[in-house]
């Protein structure tokens, strides 16, 4: 390059990144963004008053590059979903799978695939860690948080478990826990990464000391994990700043070491970004 001098390349990056944050800072989110939220294991907790965890930390850590402030209110998850895509009073709902009737009022960005997996007591006797298997065996009673929906198959199998009576739905993953501790049900199914730790209702213990055993299905495909953003509650242009916050958590590797912050890299590496 004539005249000047060269800039070398991960310098124009840089700068190329830190020229989006300036411009995306100054125009910002609109308004504050309403986020109900229940606790989700380590992807979103309540400690000591404040709503923490991987996905609300991401939030905020992005938010401040942006210009957008998230303001969380904890409720049950149902009601979460009923604020979110029913009543439409909040703008954006997590952590979300994609299903097609939301499809039509709210925008799904997706953050992440993984597995589903079977978890029970360590302290009890293990079961098949395959849906066939469980179906068969009569003897097991398995039990489900309500609006937690891993797919067709994982809709299917809860749905056959309902019509013999073999299954209860609660209404939060801290229900689950209880009962499942309490001997109430054998079984249940949940996210293999982010279902580690879920049911200890202690985000913070180690999973090495976890009372829960996590095993994978490895018949069923990997399930994507996302958020949803309310189209009708959000403009055109909070929406695309949003939209493209998460696009960019994944692409810089924020996301991941929010993760990391949270579960060992052995179990992180199990995650699709």
């Amino acid at each position: 390059m004539q005249g000047g001098r060269r800039i070398p390349l991960r310098v124009g990056l840089a700068l190329v990144t830190l020229g989006w944050v300036a411009s995306a800072a100054e125009a910002g989110c609109s308004r504050v963004i309403d986020v109900p939220v229940s606790p989700a294991g380590r992807l979103v907790f309540v400690e000591d008053e404040r709503v923490e965890g991987v996905l609300p930390e991401l939030l905020r850590e992005r938010g401040v590059l942006v210009g957008c402030e998230f303001r969380f209110s904890v409720v049950p998850r149902a009601r979460a979903a009923r604020t979110v895509f029913d009543a439409q009073d909040g703008d954006l709902y997590l952590p979300a799978l994609r299903k097609p009737e939301r499809d039509q009022t709210h925008l799904f960005v997706p953050l992440s695939r993984q597995g589903v997996a079977v978890a029970t007591l360590r302290a009890r006797a293990p079961v098949p860690a395959d849906l066939r298997r469980l179906l068969a065996d009569k003897s097991l009673r398995g039990i489900f948080v309500r609006g937690y929906h891993f797919g067709p198959a994982y809709g299917d199998f809860v749905d056959q478990l309902l019509v013999e009576k073999r299954a209860d739905v609660v209404p939060d993953i801290e229900a689950l826990s209880r009962m499942l501790r309490a001997g109430r049900a054998d079984f249940t199914l949940l996210p293999y990464v982010t279902g580690q730790g879920a049911l200890d209702l202690a985000p913070r213990m180690p999973l090495s000391q976890t009372a829960f055993r996590i095993e994978l299905l490895e018949s069923l495909p990997l399930m994507e994990s996302g958020v949803y953003l309310a189209r009708r509650n959000l403009d055109s242009a909070d929406l695309a700043l949003l939209t493209q916050m998460f696009e960019r958590a994944v692409a810089e590797g924020a996301l991941r070491r929010a993760f990391l912050r949270h579960y060992p890299l052995e179990v992180v590496d199990h995650l699709r970004f």
